[in-house]
């Protein structure tokens, strides 16, 4: 039987911008900071929290922010390690398939606005959030070259990666704020993906003058 889209295994259910923020709010609630013990957010939000969420210490919420299409191509481009099925069936010329075929590059910035209880706590976390957006790993790594930013899967999107980094920081401290013993911080980080849409991929072949040769290497006369 063919191979229909169906079947194809990537999928999306949010658009690139959604999964980065996704993506965003999971890496978060990782993360581990310390004053005086240990302790993590206690929710992060990927949209702005409704009226009804109670604030609970510390918190944070992902918002995005602009986003900007470049390098476009005249003709999509399909993506490396994307195409389904794999292989042929021996003995039978393969099915057309499917894959991943690149549109655009896509960069947007998101805010991150985290809310916590005491100034040393906010301190804390916004010491720790400055350090997190580089991987070791990658910085040593000889394939792929020194990379400043964190590598992060966004399976609501294709399960493509995308590149997180940081643009800036600032604390946000006032009066009103101060009564109420919310201390404030916002970061903004740069994210970097692929915009991408599910194609067919027809399988190779090759023609030399009256034959026409199969992927497994059989021989076909032409009529």
């Amino acid at each position: 039987m063919p191979f229909t889209i169906d079947q194809y295994s990537r999928r999306k259910s949010m658009s690139a911008r959604g999964a980065m923020a996704q993506a965003l709010s999971r890496f978060l609630l990782e993360q581990i900071f310390v004053h005086p013990g240990p302790f993590q957010f206690a929710r992060v939000f990927s949209q702005w929290p409704s009226f009804v969420d109670k604030f609970v210490s510390p918190s944070a919420c992902v918002l995005p922010g602009e986003w900007r299409y470049s390098d476009a191509l005249m003709t999509p481009t399909l993506c490396p390690n994307t195409v389904e099925p794999k292989g042929t069936v021996p003995g039978q010329m393969a099915n057309d398939g499917f894959g991943l075929y690149k549109l655009s590059e896509l960069e947007a910035d998101f805010e991150i606005s985290l809310r916590a209880s005491s100034v040393g706590e906010r301190d804390a976390i916004v010491e720790k959030l400055e350090e997190i957006w580089r991987a070791p790993p990658l910085l040593m790594s000889e394939s792929t070259g020194p990379r400043y930013g964190v590598l992060l899967p966004l399976p609501e999107y294709f399960g493509v990666d995308a590149r997180f980094s940081l643009l800036s920081a600032r604390l946000i401290d006032n009066e009103e704020t101060a009564m109420r013993e919310h201390r404030d911080a916002v970061l903004t980080v740069s994210g970097q993906t692929i915009q991408v849409t599910v194609g067919p991929v027809s399988p190779l072949r090759l023609t030399v003058n009256s034959c026409q040769i199969l992927p497994d290497g059989t021989e076909v006369k032409l009529r």
